[in-house]
This record gives structure tokens, sequence and C-alpha cells, in this order.
């Protein structure tokens, strides 16, 4: 949570911990209309010894989770800013203007429509894409007075319908450092002798009435005094070397020193490696005209560059920009190397510093100083680039056999964890079988315990009927009684028996005798001959005589439980 107070407000703004600085300006561009290049935030409380830069992290500070910050905007005043956020809360942030941009080179016209707060960069930017010039040889008639890239239309009381003229300004192949006519008459011969070359200040050709500031005639630095962020001042140093010294120019990287090491020497595979080309600027140098246009914009360099190197271009001329150098030579390699740049004398720029990493270490292989020809340069950086081939190659070798050591044991290591979980699962699936299989027994036991137990129930139950039964039953008649008799012979399934009942007997009695001898109805049917009939169901209060069981008669007994498991 970022608490930001600018002069009689508030803002509140919650941020994600993976954005830039950069994205807290724009932020808070959308609700103040401060374009960010004009905002200065200070109160940074993160235990960090970072630096807060656009490009900075906000990670990288180790910011607690509450800030309390405060926006200074020194190039804006007090009063411009109100009145100018009264205007804006007056009108719609939606508002279009159409703008009508004539093509001179191409005699064309463009009728462009853009919103109120688009900058002008962005017009010209987009006018760019359009017309095919680029913005650093735009020339521009129609924009009103005190315009620049960082304001918006709105702010710059740009019209609907406005006419705007854009050309396009050739190169310049040969731009001499240009000194005005009439400071130099005046410099006396004394005076030119007072001062030596080694003991004059970064600053002195641009202060004074050398200045471009001043609106006298100069040139326009590469770098402008203490400029902000490092990779835009990679970005603007591009910018401006091409529009000094036109095309075919080196292609210098467009970031920081941190991005550039990052693209040429810092790649992870040494195959993807390339070495880093440190172009050191200083406009100071008599050498630095020549150097540039005969040596550094020649197209065998330039070819050279393109192909082996990662080209990174600083201007030392201001004091503030040779000093970040320094700090930054000193960060990435040493406090000796940055001594040894410190004291160079100003006749030896410019400087290329040819920067390659070997054997897991970034070193500087050669400095190639401004007092050279075009061939005693190629030679220099020729061989160069043909030692650190060399030493490539052999790194190429050594990672290629480190590779294929890592592949083959990282083949050994799958195999035996494949193995190992082949074997893991075998062990598995056999503990899951044998759990199986006791589980099994376990419920076989079981069910046969519970058969039997239930088996011997029965048993004992029918043992008990059987008692009861023999209890029950009546003593057979003798064979010479006068009363009429029953000669019943049984047919079981495992043998045959006889006895006499009397003819007046109940079945029941009949029955009884059956299940006195283990044959209980309720488990056999009891069939007569002729008709065939199960007589276990009929009445069993109707004597043997009523149903024609007298004098003999012979029954079969049938298992009920064979019928039912023949039904089944």
């Amino acid at each position: 949570d970022l608490h930001i107070e600018y002069r009689d407000q508030m803002i509140n703004l919650k941020v994600p911990d993976d954005s830039t600085i950069q994205v807290v300006k724009e932020l808070i561009q959308e609700q103040t209309n401060i374009p960010p290049c004009q905002q200065e935030i200070r109160g940074w409380n993160g235990n960090s010894h970072l630096p807060p830069l656009d490009r900075r992290y906000l990670s990288e500070l180790n910011l607690p989770k509450e800030n309390f910050l405060y926006l200074l905007t020194p190039d804006i005043p007090s009063d411009a800013v109100t009145a100018f956020n009264a205007s804006q809360e007056n009108s719609d942030p939606q508002n279009k203007l159409v703008l009508k941009i004539q093509d001179v080179v191409k005699d064309k016209t463009y009728n462009l429509t853009f919103s109120e707060p688009t900058l002008v960069s962005a017009v010209k930017r987009d006018v760019a894409t359009v017309t095919g010039i680029p913005v650093f040889r735009q020339i521009w008639t129609g924009w009103p007075d005190n315009t620049h890239d960082d304001l918006s239309l709105a702010q710059c009381g740009v019209q609907d319908q406005q006419n705007f003229t854009v050309n396009q300004k050739d190169p310049e192949v040969n731009m001499p450092i240009v000194i005005d006519e009439e400071s130099e008459a005046e410099v006396s011969d004394n005076e030119f002798n007072s001062h030596e070359p080694d003991t004059m200040e970064d600053e002195d050709i641009f202060n004074g009435s050398h200045s471009p500031r001043s609106g006298m005639r100069g040139i326009q630095p590469l770098l402008p005094d203490d400029f902000g962020d490092e990779a835009l001042a990679g970005i603007k140093f591009a910018e401006e070397f091409t529009n000094r010294y036109g095309q075919p120019s080196p292609q210098f990287f467009p970031g920081s020193l941190d991005d550039a090491l990052q693209e040429s020497c810092n790649k992870k595979n040494c195959s993807e490696r390339r070495m880093l080309a440190l172009y050191l600027h200083h406009d100071h140098s008599v050498l630095t005209n020549i150097f540039c246009t005969q040596v550094l914009c020649a197209d065998a360099v330039i070819g050279l560059l393109n192909e082996h190197f990662v080209t990174w271009g600083w201007d030392l001329t201001f004091q503030s920009n040779k000093q970040r150098l320094l700090d930054m030579i000193n960060r990435h390699f040493g406090s000796i190397a940055a001594s040894t740049l410190r004291n160079f004398a100003l006749e030896k720029y410019p400087i290329v510093v040819v920067i390659a990493r070997l054997r897991g270490n970034i070193e500087i292989l050669k400095m190639v100083h401004g007092n050279t020809t075009l061939m005693e340069f190629m030679t220099e950086v020729l061989a160069a680039t043909e030692s650190y081939t060399q030493q490539l190659d052999v790194e190429r070798n050594e990672e290629r056999e480190r590779n294929e050591r890592n592949y083959m044991k990282e083949e050994q290591e799958r195999a035996f964890q494949e193995a190992q979980m082949l074997d893991q699962v075998k062990e598995k699936e056999r503990e899951d079988a044998e759990a199986e299989a006791k589980l099994q027994e376990q419920i076989d036991e079981a069910k046969r315990r519970s058969e039997q137990e239930a088996k011997e129930k029965e048993e004992q139950q029918a043992k008990q009927e059987q008692d009861e039964a023999k209890n029950q039953l009546p003593s057979e008649p003798p064979a010479d009684s006068s009363d009429p008799l029953a000669n019943i012979r049984f047919r079981t399934p495992g043998e045959t028996l006889t006895r006499r009942f009397y003819g007046s007997d109940k079945l029941s009695t009949l029955l009884t005798y059956l299940t006195s001898v283990g044959y209980k109805p309720d488990n056999y049917k009891v069939l007569s001959s002729w008709p065939r009939r199960d007589i276990s169901v009929l009445d069993p209060n109707s004597s043997l005589a009523d149903l024609k069981l007298c004098p003999q008669e012979t029954l079969t007994l049938e298992s009920r439980r064979t019928e039912e498991s023949d039904s089944e």
C-alpha cells in the first residue's frame, strides 16, 4: 500500500510487489496528469541498498506493507498544476482530438485521432509509424509555444482540427564540434595558454557560451547531464549517436549495462554468449569526431561488431555521467578497472573496451583507444575475437562433455527411480494380495464357524425335538391286538422303517413318530403310494383309518431341500 502526499492531496495506491517504480509513476499520472519524467518520489524506506530507479521492482526495495511517500514536481509550478487539475475536472477525459498532419515528404495529409491525455512523444511515435519518418528526424510546425515531448495534448493546449506539418531532416554524417566564433574571438592568447587540456572539467564544453541550453551554437550531447534511468540513458545514447553521425552506425544496445551484460556475457549456454563492446565517448577529445566517422561507423567495423558483439555506449562528457559509469564499472568489474578508467587522460578517448566471460569470470580482454586507424582497430578487435573464439571452443567442448555426463547421470538416476518405483508397485501389489488373501481367509473362517455353529444349533434343536417327540409318542400296539391296526412301512432316504399304529390314531401321531426317528415333517414330504399325495400337509387330526392307511401302507419320505435345490 502506497500513500503518497502531493501538495494538498493524498494519493492512495495498491500496487503489486512485482511492479516497477515506473508503473507507480504512471498510476500517479492517471490521477494527477503529471508526466512520470517530472515526478520525483521521496521517502522510500525499504531495507535495500539499491537506488529507487524507475526500472527497479518494488520487491527489490524490501518495502514494508504500508509506505508513506511524498511527491515532488520541481519543474511544475504550483499554480500551473492547480489550474490544469481544475480544467481537467471540468473536461471529459475521453475527449478526442483530430489532428490534421501534413507529410511534406510524401505530400500527403493524415487525419489522426488522439485523446487529450496522449503525450506529445506518443503522437510523434504514431506519426513515425504512419509516415516512416523516424522521431529523431522529424521537423514539426504547428505545435503551441513551450511544447515538449513529456506534456499531454491537453497540457499543450492543442485544439481539435489543428493543422501540423512534419518534414524529414537529412542525416548529418560528419558532425564536427562547433565552437561559437564570437566567443572564440574574445579569448586572448594568454587566456588560451593558461588552460591545460588535462585540467579541463568535464562540463566546460557545455557551460557558458558553448552550452546547448544557453541558446548559443553548439552540439547536442549524446547523454545530457545527470540523465535519469540507466536503461533510458542507453536508449538516449543510441538515438543521439545516430542523430549526430547518421547511418550506417553501430547497433547500440537499448538498455542498461546490466542488461547488456546479461544479453552478451551472462547467457547460461556458452554457445549463445557474445562479447561486449563498451564504447566510451567524450566530446572534449579532439579524436572523437575522427574516430566515430572514420573508424566506428565504417562498414567493416559495424559488421564485425554486429556479428560478434553486443555494443553498449556511454557519454562521459559530463562529470556526473562519468561518475555514474565509474560506479557501474566498479560494481561489475572491480575497483582496479574503475581506477584505471578514472586515470585515463583525455587524449585517450574515445575508448572501446572488449569484455568477455571466460572460465566463469567476466574479464576485460582489450582496450582500444581513439588514436588508432581503421586497420589498427580491426587488427586488435579481430585478434581479441580470435582469442575469445578459441577459449570459447574449449568451454563449448567442456560444456558438451559436462552435459553428456549430466545426461548420463540423469538417465541412470531416472532408470534407478523407475526400477525403484516398479519394485514399490510390485511390493504394494504383493502386500495387497497378501492382505486380500488374509481377509478372505478370515471371511471363510468366520463363515465356516458360523455354519458350524448353525449346524450344531440345528442338530441340537433337532435332537431336542426328537427327544420331546419320543416322550409324546404312545407305545406301539401289539401285533395281536383286536383293534384295527395300520402297519406302516417308511422308505426314508437312508433306510426303511416299520411301525404299527392303531387305526384310530391321528395323523399327528404318525408325524410325531417320524420326528422321533429324525425325520421332521418340516424337512420331509410324506408321500402315499396311491393316490400319490403328501399326507404331511393334511389335517393332523384325521385318523389313519380315515386316510385309508389301514391295514397297511408304504409311505415314502422325500427331502424338501432337494426339491428346493432342483427348483432353483
